[in-house]
């Protein structure tokens, strides 16, 4: 469907969604969706919109199928190949950092109908009907998101990084050159006042600027740089990061202590999970509130898919329980086959 035949599902309360997602994380997608559905209100209707250029349509038919039984949920897909061919993106998709990823940001110039609109990453977990979100006051910002605990505690520290081998402190002045770090944002969660973001910027800038600057997190590097004072901090309830590793687990102790304590009471009424680092849920399941991933992700037509991968990456497994308990953990103790006894 092209942008200029794009409107609205619904004509009252509608709340669009988006998520952005090649196929191969299709099924990711589609937990987040279980769970957004999970906590949806009758007196809502949930515009979901998946852009994409490569979901398979088998895939595209299971996700569909997700959404059919409640007449207040829409799912559609958007290609967002005719806007694509105006901008040139050639160099910014990379293995670690797929094109998607800047999906998110272009949202609001690819779907032009709307005042409004809530991104939310494929390695998000809603708790909460996000509609209680949707309708916050920004204040006349031109968007909403919540600060980053794991940032805030590297630069609390000045932890070096090993990709670029710069300080926090460094890579924030020479970067960033932005005025108050303590008030970065994570991007996992962003809603966006569609009609204010595009007065302010236009989609060749933002284009422009991720191609200038060699940004670690790339889009959400980018929105801070470009939208400081332009930000209003939401409640820690709706992106709360979770440690995967050690080292976002030090950022997180390290972080200034109202930080910590707003964290720690998000988690006590938690509106979506982010397992922003790696190695994320479905590879490993004992990361922290991994059950709750799970209990969600076995209630998805994609369980198949995902257990199926979870094995492939069993090196990647090996490695966090090495690191985790210091020393080979068993993790995948299969039955003995007990025929070639008989």
């Amino acid at each position: 469907m092209r942008a200029e035949e794009w409107f609205p599902a619904f004509e009252r309360n509608n709340i669009p969604i988006v998520l952005a997602s090649s196929n191969y994380y299709a099924p990711y997608a589609g937990v987040v969706i279980r769970s957004l559905i999970d906590h949806a209100s009758d007196e809502n209707n949930y515009d979901i919109i998946i852009i994409e250029r490569d979901i398979s349509n088998p895939n595209k038919r299971i996700l569909l199928q997700m959404a059919a039984r409640r007449k207040n949920i829409s799912l559609r897909f958007y290609n967002p190949g005719g806007f694509l061919a105006r901008v040139d993106v050639s160099s910014l998709g990379t293995e670690k950092f797929p094109l998607e990823l800047y999906y998110r940001v272009l949202a609001p110039y690819m779907l032009g109908c709307y005042e409004r609109l809530l991104t939310v990453d494929a390695d998000m977990l809603v708790k909460r009907d996000i509609a209680r979100l949707f309708w916050t006051d920004l204040e006349g910002a031109c968007i909403g998101a919540v600060p980053d605990i794991f940032w805030q505690g590297f630069y609390e520290v000045n932890y070096v990084f090993a990709v670029n081998n710069m300080s926090a402190r460094e890579y924030c002045e020479q970067v960033l050159g932005i005025r108050d770090p303590m008030n970065y944002v994570s991007t996992g969660l962003v809603l966006y006042d569609c009609d204010k973001y595009r007065s302010e910027l236009d989609w060749q800038t933002v284009i422009s600027v991720a191609k200038s600057k060699p940004f670690m997190w790339l889009d959400q590097c980018e929105l801070n740089v470009l939208l400081e004072g332009k930000i209003k901090f939401l409640d820690p309830l709706w992106n709360i990061e979770i440690p995967t590793n050690a080292r976002s687990q030090y950022a997180v102790d390290s972080a200034p202590i109202r930080s910590r304590q707003a964290y720690a009471n998000a988690l006590e009424r938690p509106g979506l999970l982010h397992w922003a680092g790696i190695p994320k849920p479905w590879v490993c399941p004992d990361v922290q509130y991994g059950e709750e991933w799970w209990e969600t992700a076995m209630r998805t037509p994609f369980t198949g898919h995902i257990i199926a991968r979870m094995f492939d990456a069993l090196q990647t497994r090996r490695e966090y329980y090495r690191n985790k308990y210091g020393k080979e953990v068993a993790v995948w103790n299969p039955v003995p086959d007990v025929t070639r006894e008989m």
